[in-house]
Parts: structure tokens; C-alpha cells; sequence
């Protein structure tokens, strides 16, 4: 295993996250409950390479006759979307992935990677709720990212409002 997984074991084993090691020990994968799913997260790192990427696999695939509905609301959440990350829908069979790369100078802090584990579990956890609506209720893609984006910021909010009242 690379001394940058070696790094993302040691976030996860301090937060009581069990990952298992995918592949030649190229990647670390861990099973996450979030507020409204449960996704895998997969840590990817080729030794010797300059980036990180981080991959959450969304649990429910898209029925193939809503795929070009839960497209557009892909690509409106994309679109503001920065630091490498994108939401990504397999046309084939459905499956939803966030992936963030991440460039690497050096081994990174386990502070840093606790900004990238936790910049993907607020994604996944603020857009499934709506992601969920245009799936399953039909709601229009515009009407959904607003929904996301305002779950997205109340959930920012409250980890803000939960780190000043630690300190």
C-alpha cells in the first residue's frame, strides 16, 4: 500500500471507519452511512502518481427511462461544481459515481483528508434527496438541484454552527 493510503488508513481507522484494501492495494474502500443512504467510498492511489481520486459509488442505479432527466440534473450540479469534482452517470447501466481528484504534493495531513472524505460526504448526503426526486417523483432537473443546493447549504451551515460550538 502507498504511504498516501497508508495516510487515508490512518483517518479512517481514528474515525472508526473500517476500510478494505480493492484491487493490488491500489485503492481503500469503505462503507459509509450518510443522513438519508449508505454509499462505498473508494480511495484510489497508483503508486508513485501525482493524484488522489475519490470515488462514491451512489446506491441506486437510474431506471433507463429517467436517465435523461437525472442527466441534465447532473449537468446543472456539475456546473458549479470546482476542485475536481464531478458527478458522472453510466448511460449503460445506470449507476451513479462522484469523483474528485485530488493533485498530491508530498503526503498529505490527516486534516487534509478529512476535508476530502468530508467534502464527498456532504455532496452525496445534500444531493441524494434530490437526485431521489427526479428519479422516483418526476420532479423537473431546475426544481431539483434548487433543492439540492438548499439542502447542500443548510447541511454546510450546520457543520459550521457544530465547529464553533466545539471550540
Amino acid at each position: 500500500m502507498s504511504p498516501i493510503l497508508e495516510r487515508v488508513q490512518e483517518f479512517l481507522t481514528a474515525h472508526e471507519l473500517t476500510a478494505h484494501p480493492h484491487g493490488d492495494g491500489e485503492a481503500l474502500v469503505v462503507l459509509i452511512t450518510l443522513t438519508h443512504c449508505r454509499c462505498s467510498v473508494m480511495f484510489h492511489h497508483e503508486h508513485g502518481s501525482d493524484e488522489l481520486t475519490l470515488w462514491a459509488l451512489h446506491p441506486a442505479n437510474v431506471p433507463a427511462d429517467r436517465r435523461f432527466a437525472v442527466a441534465e440534473f447532473l449537468m446543472r450540479l456539475n456546473w458549479n461544481l470546482h476542485r475536481g469534482q464531478r458527478f458522472l452517470l453510466d448511460w449503460g447501466d445506470g449507476e451513479v459515481r462522484l469523483r474528485r481528484y485530488v493533485p498530491l504534493q508530498g503526503l498529505p495531513e490527516v486534516k487534509t483528508v478529512a476535508i476530502w472524505f468530508l467534502s464527498v460526504y456532504v455532496l452525496i448526503n445534500s444531493f441524494h434527496p434530490a437526485l431521489m426526486n427526479v428519479i422516483y417523483r418526476g420532479m423537473p432537473p431546475v426544481q431539483a438541484l434548487e433543492q439540492g443546493e438548499a439542502d447542500f447549504e443548510a447541511l454546510i451551515k450546520t457543520h459550521k454552527d457544530n465547529d464553533r460550538n466545539e471550540v
